[in-house]
């Protein structure tokens, strides 16, 4: 075990009684030894929480990149769709450009959002 640092710690007369009743519950011989084992818990406790964090900012930063490439997607697959259905319509034909539009948009939308592992919006 390495040398330890001594630190002289004042707590009110509540916080110690507890203290020593921790110590007294846990069978510590000293109250020194429990602040010990609260201080390593609390610095565990803290350990974890910027881990955590730190995995949050990775998703959120994921998140943030798959949202700006979505709308991309939609909008390129969108115009593949109308390019292929203006190549295979014919000037004979008379259709409602707006529904044609419209469905073309659905379409695109569905296929990356069901891609993306999304619900439709």
């Amino acid at each position: 075990m390495a040398a330890m640092k001594r630190v002289n710690v004042r707590f009110t007369s509540e916080a110690f009684a507890q203290l020593q009743q921790r110590a007294e519950l846990n069978g510590d011989r000293s109250v020194a030894n429990s602040i010990r084992e609260l201080v390593d818990l609390g610095q565990q406790v803290e350990a974890a929480a910027a881990q955590s964090n730190g995995e949050n900012k990775q998703q959120n930063d994921m998140d943030l990149i798959k949202d700006l490439l979505k709308e991309n997607l939609i909008w390129c697959l969108e115009t593949r769709f109308l390019a292929r259905h203006m190549a295979a319509q014919t000037d004979s034909e008379n259709t409602n450009s707006e529904n044609i539009l419209v469905k073309f948009k659905e379409k695109a939308k569905n296929y990356v959002l069901g891609k993306l592992g999304e619900a439709d919006e």
